[in-house]
């Protein structure tokens, strides 16, 4: 402990003594929580072949401890540290359909969601994404018809700080039409999926038993930034009044063409996620909720299902 508080302040040499000094004695149990301290530190400092060495340490020496599981992950935050994304996306996904342990897949789909975001949110060029030369009379809001996104996410995947475009620019275009959600109400998880395949779990609150959202297939018709709030008694709370309940963001699920009253927006009370405290509506934290609304173009479709 004293090492990892010497970590803490940034005092690396003396954390590692004392950390020497326990590797030195017969306590066994403190080993693989010290050898994967030495390969995170390793990582900070951009010492890759290093910290694979403490990991395979604790897979090789402690196998059945729980760090082992976590040092199977260790390639991934090698891959990330060192900008190779699309290598870790793959790991993660190999040890997602590979792995018997319930809790390294876990821990899989989180690193995978942070990753398919990066690269999203990215210049990089992916499976998921296509090169588009700007034409005379294009705008941000054409090309996003046009492709089915969303000028945000043109924007924040070319890296523009404005709207204006010049013809012969190259920009990285991701086809929105692929991306769909299914929300699991049973586990209060929203997963976003492109082209079928996972591609970022989120964490939500639903609707409680007295008024659960129906299992049924919706579409995303509406997407307004701070709406306001239409009471059923008729009154109209304005946006970013603490009395609004959605929040800043609202999208509104239509079912057959159909208008709802169900819809995802901001959870007003953090520690809401995971609860069934909502009227069938379905609430994210903020950060991931402006995420979300960002990626997704009108029309995407939403299951809600009640199973794995």
């Amino acid at each position: 402990m004293m090492g990892i508080c010497y970590q803490k302040i940034g005092e690396i040499s003396e954390a590692e003594k004392c950390w020497n000094k326990v590797l030195d004695s017969s306590y066994l149990f403190y080993h693989p929580i010290i050898y994967y301290e030495l390969a995170q530190q390793r990582l900070r400092e951009g010492n890759f072949d290093q910290a694979e060495l403490y990991y395979s340490k604790i897979i090789e020496k402690f196998p059945s401890n729980s760090l082992a599981e976590d040092a199977m992950l260790g390639p991934v935050d090698i891959y990330v540290a060192k900008g190779e994304l699309e290598k870790a996306k793959q790991y993660c996904e190999k040890t997602i359909g590979s792995s018997k342990s319930s809790r390294i897949k876990e821990i899989a789909i989180a690193k995978l969601g942070d990753i398919n975001i990066k690269l999203l949110f990215s210049p990089i060029f992916t499976e998921t994404s296509e090169a588009y030369s700007v034409k005379t009379g294009d705008t941000l809001s054409s090309i996003a018809r046009n492709f089915n996104t969303t000028v945000a996410l043109l924007m924040q995947s070319n890296g523009l700080g404005t709207t204006i475009i010049r013809p012969g620019q190259k920009l990285k275009v991701t086809t929105g039409s692929k991306f769909s959600i299914v929300i699991n109400i049973k586990k209060n998880e929203l997963f976003l999926n492109y082209d079928n395949k996972l591609f970022k779990r989120y964490n939500i609150s639903s609707g409680d038993p007295d008024s659960p959202i129906p299992l049924d297939i919706f579409e995303i018709k509406e997407k307004i930034k701070d709406p306001p709030w239409y009471t059923q008694g008729g009154d109209v709370i304005p946006p970013n009044s603490t009395d609004n309940i959605l929040g800043s963001r609202w999208m509104g699920l239509w079912k057959s063409g159909t208008k709802t009253s169900y819809g995802i927006h901001e959870a007003i009370d953090p520690s809401d996620i995971g609860k069934y405290v909502t009227k069938g509506c379905v609430k994210m934290i903020r950060e991931d909720l402006e995420q979300l609304y960002d990626i997704v173009p009108i029309g995407t479709q939403v299951t809600i299902k009640s199973n794995e």
